[in-house]
């Protein structure tokens, strides 16, 4: 046998790997990509378009405050209710959760008076008495209620 009639056996082909996807990327060339356009497309547009359009209105609706012409109005202005109490009894904590529970908004800073819509034709306005007896006799001649709040730990 000379040795240039020696047969030799191939090496094991790649099935995974690097090596394995070069190989068939250049077997079967560059991949054509194909795009369907109704894939990703709706069923019926005319029902996605207006809601779209109603999810914007909705969103825009609780942006803007309704111009309500109150000049000629029979109904009379909000009660004022007045939170008063010691220094870390929880005034601000109460008047935040009754924001949150009308209006669904964390509040992060008590600045004067809020008014709150309570109903269609009920509101009423909060307002935190500083800690201080001329403001507190103050906020008594003006407001229709108090809400006193009293330190617990302290006992009775």
């Amino acid at each position: 046998m000379e040795p240039n009639d020696q047969v030799n056996r191939e090496h094991k082909k790649t099935k995974a790997g690097r090596g394995a996807k070069e190989k068939k990327k250049a077997t079967t060339g560059p991949k054509v990509e194909r795009h369907n356009a109704r894939a990703f497309s709706v069923a019926k547009i005319g029902k996605t378009k207006r809601l779209i359009q109603r999810n914007l209105d909705r969103e825009q609706k609780k942006h803007v405050v309704p111009l309500t012409d109150r000049r000629n109005a029979t109904t009379p202005p909000p009660p004022l209710i007045a939170v008063m109490g010691p220094k870390g009894c929880g005034k601000s904590t109460l008047i935040r959760s009754l924001v949150k529970m009308h209006t669904n908004h964390n509040l992060q800073e008590i600045t004067g008076p809020i008014t709150l819509a309570a109903g269609k034709h009920k509101r009423f306005t909060l307002l935190e008495c500083p800690v201080d007896t001329c403001a507190m006799m103050d906020v008594a001649k003006i407001a229709d209620c108090i809400l006193l709040l009293v330190d617990a730990k302290f006992g009775f």
